[in-house]
């Protein structure tokens, strides 16, 4: 699963037209006639059309926009069409055979009345359209969403061409590619602001003079849409509902539309500092029966006992008659006393309801009820609602069998025996290296595997503890990254779904002394939602200096005292380090019985000591690094009542650190976003992320 292979994937396995595939049929027939030596004039050559037609009808709409300027690109070529008064209008194309390829879009301008309105829509590939169209070359609403050019796909488009590097899509794969990577929660802002423009007359920011150039205009846009969140949010909250609600901007399924199986991944448009921060991307899996029946998964738990409906307007109700439901351990404060508390709780996942948006999103709310042993911490049912993506098996990246074979990459792999109610640990990264046999393996546990590909480009493999994954490729993450869903199932009916990160591995990538020096930001310069939004904070960092000892360093803002506010940062050694003889960077916590306190300076690395009792043991193996970046996978033991031993559970998790020097983190810099794609998130996402994440 080579991520420089991935990087190259261009085939957009477009459809060839039907004119083109009946004269690949008249020349094969030709090659095939006569016999005998008989001789006469040679047959004629076939026909080829010179000309290709489709025609589009749709709506221009977020309320109807009335005598709209319709005008449809591609290939360098422009069809227009005046809208009726409720925004209706046909547009027919023309192309050469060649130019099929190219992808369509819509811009509609309104009319006098309506200057400042520009909506755009972008439908696909000419030839991927037609064959949506069917026999008839008319292509409508019924059949691609998209035809209807609305505030939603203005919002959409706007977040694609930013996903592709600043440019707009040319192919079918760059389009399907840069829809699992926008943020869908920020598309849904986005187009709440245009229906405020047009529906509501707010007016446009300065400088900004229509709805295409605010959705487009990054700082205006989010300027506009913070200021209407905090001063005009009733209606702003109003314009979001009546957009996701609007049958006429969102797609209306129909029982028999709803796909056999469909992922929603919370992450796939995450800031990377919060994806990274629960060490898996929260997945939920759906296969949908055509009898109303189904099965479900998360990373945490699953069910077989699943019902599914869809009502008029699209949304998709999943309840269960045996809800999946898992426990863990937390320590929330205890109000009487203050201090913290032990506490087993256990969560239940009583229904789910998902709203398509698009045909890569959904709004998906989640209604989850906690009980605990200490019943204060009880929570009652309540409905946890995200944006995000919603993608069937077939619109994931296909993978080829060169892009497999021979690689080693990190993967979540689903160790099912060693689930337990204290720790999930039941999804643990590995080291996986795909033999060009279709054998494989795995470097920590030491599993055995066999794989080959699916007939959707996805990888299944069996692994000897009796797990069987598919995985397959959500999106580029960066240049050495990828996220990748790992659905996971045994015979004994177990199955997990989780977001797993691939770092492509570097055989060279073992660490030596002198290159582990430094300031190792975790998941990147620059805070989690779950640490604050201010850009003063730098987030958590390890730093690693030549003396053997390793600070954890961490910030907050404070008062100044005069009214105003600072950062102050914080952090003493209270580690020591040391590289592995298999190229781990070994980072380890201990406590000395005589000098009764955690004692870096009396208990070195490794030590055998009778005095010092290790609490925490962390090995960091690199992976990979393009020299600001370092990609690990850490295996984690911790035991701070009796001390860690081979009994202790342990945890495998994939991160990234950004790199930088010794003293870096007293330094006044803004941060930096590591390098990879980031994007906003609601609270919501955030609490909901923190139920479906595998513990860290």
């Amino acid at each position: 699963m080579r991520i420089d292979r991935l990087q190259k994937i261009s085939s957009s396995r477009l459809q060839r037209p039907l004119s083109l595939m009946a004269t690949a049929g008249l020349l094969s027939l030709s090659a095939c006639g006569g016999g005998g030596g008989q001789s006469g004039p040679p047959p004629a050559p076939p026909v080829v059309p010179s000309t290709v037609n489709l025609t589009l009808k749709g709506q221009v709409i977020d309320a109807a926009i009335p005598n709209a300027l319709v005008t449809v690109s591609v290939a360098g070529r422009s069809f227009t069409a005046t809208a009726d008064a409720s925004g209706n209008y046909t547009v027919t194309m023309t192309l050469p055979p060649d130019a099929v390829g190219n992808v369509v879009t819509i811009t509609a301008a309104g009319a006098a009345g309506q200057p400042n309105v520009v909506l755009t829509s972008t439908l696909g590939s000419f030839s991927a359209l037609m064959t949506q169209a069917g026999s008839d070359a008319t292509l409508t609403r019924d059949e691609n969403n998209n035809t209807n050019v609305t505030n939603l796909t203005t919002a959409i488009d706007a977040l694609v061409v930013a996903a592709n590097g600043g440019v707009p899509v040319s192919n079918d794969q760059q389009l399907s590619d840069a829809l699992k990577a926008i943020d869908a929660d920020l598309a849904l802002d986005i187009a709440a602001a245009i229906k405020l423009v047009i529906d509501g007359g707010v007016a446009l920011p300065a400088g900004v003079s229509n709805t295409l150039q605010l959705a487009t205009t990054s700082d205006a846009r989010d300027s506009f849409i913070a200021d209407q969140q905090a001063n005009n949010a009733t209606a702003f909250d109003q314009a979001r509902s009546d957009t996701s609600n609007d049958p006429a901007i969102t797609p209306v399924m129909t029982a028999d539309q709803v796909p056999p199986r469909a992922y929603a991944i919370l992450t796939a448009t995450a800031n990377p500092q919060d994806l990274y921060s629960s060490g898996a991307a929260p997945v939920e899996a759906f296969d949908f029966n055509r009898d109303g029946s189904g099965r479900y998964a998360n990373g945490l738990a699953s069910s077989t006992a699943m019902q599914w409906a869809i009502d008029g307007s699209g949304l998709i109700t999943v309840s269960f008659t045996q809800s999946p439901s898992y426990s863990y351990v937390t320590f929330p404060i205890d109000p009487q006393t203050g201090q913290q508390v032990r506490v087993n709780c256990t969560d239940r996942l009583d229904s789910v309801k998902i709203k398509p948006l698009s045909s890569t999103s959904a709004t998906v709310t989640d209604r989850y009820e906690t009980t605990c042993d200490d019943t204060r911490f009880n929570r009652p049912a309540a409905d946890y609602a995200s944006t995000q993506a919603f993608v069937t098996p077939q619109q994931l990246t296909p993978l080829t069998r060169a892009d497999v074979a021979g690689s080693t990459v990190t993967l979540s792999v689903y160790e099912p025996d060693t689930e337990s109610p204290d720790m999930n640990l039941a999804s643990t990264y590995d080291f996986v290296t795909f033999n060009t046999d279709g054998t494989g393996s795995t470097r920590l546990r030491g599993r055995t595997l066999t794989w080959s590909l699916n007939s959707d480009g996805a990888v299944e493999v069996d692994f000897s503890n009796g797990a069987h994954t598919t995985f397959s490729v959500i999106r580029s993450l960066s240049d050495l990254g990828t996220l990748v869903l790992a659905d996971a199932s045994t015979s004994a009916g177990q199955r997990r779904a989780v977001g797993s990160f691939a770092w492509d591995t570097d055989p060279a990538a073992a660490a030596t002394t002198a290159d582990v020096l430094g300031v190792y930001y975790q998941n990147g310069l620059g805070p989690s939602s779950f640490e604050g939004s201010d850009s003063r904070l730098r987030g958590f960092a390890l730093e690693f200096t030549a003396d053997g000892l390793l600070t954890q360093r961490s910030d907050s803002i404070v008062s100044d005292g005069n009214g105003g506010t600072v950062r102050t940062t914080s952090g003493q050694p209270n580690r020591t380090w040391g590289v592995h003889p298999d190229g781990s960077i070994s980072a380890q916590l201990h406590y000395s019985f005589s000098a009764q306190r955690v004692a870096p300076d009396l208990c070195p690395e490794d030590t055998t000591s009778n005095d010092c009792l290790l609490l925490d043991q962390r090995d960091v193996f690199p992976a990979n690094s393009d020299g600001k970046l370092q990609y690990v996978l850490e295996r984690r033991r911790t035991d701070n009542a009796n001390g860690v031993s081979a009994n202790t559970p342990t945890t495998y998790l994939a991160r990234f650190y950004e790199i930088a020097p010794n003293g870096d983190y007293a330094a006044d810099r803004a941060p930096s976003g590591a390098g990879l794609t980031k994007s906003g998130r609601t609270s919501s996402q955030a609490s909901r992320s923190k139920r479906l994440a595998p513990a860290s």
